[in-house]
């Protein structure tokens, strides 16, 4: 098989499953009224042999998992890498409501 195709299948397979409590957290571009502010929360993902969109995909997947293990229920994305960068950088402010 080819090794660059392994590369790929390896990177879909890791970047494809959000666990548990991930899936339940909500990325906005709005302040949510009534939350606790929990903290600045980063994700990086390269883009590799992935599109900017799948590189997306998996920067927003580990912020969700990053939020969920500080105990976040939502985040606010304050910045976002422009496309055509081959790092794509979230960051934002993590928030625990109610």
């Amino acid at each position: 098989m080819n090794p660059r195709l392994l590369v790929v299948l390896a990177v879909f397979a890791g970047c494809g499953h959000t666990p548990g409590a991930a899936r339940d957290v909500q990325l906005t571009v709005d302040a949510p009224a009534g939350c606790e502010r929990v903290g600045r929360i980063e994700a990086r993902e390269a883009t590799g042999p992935l599109s900017f969109s799948d590189a997306s995909r998996a920067a927003e997947d580990e912020l969700r998992r990053e939020a969920a293990a500080r105990g976040a229920t939502v985040v606010r994305v304050e910045e976002r890498s422009e496309p055509g960068t081959t790092t794509v950088v979230l960051k934002g402010t993590a928030f625990r409501c109610p």
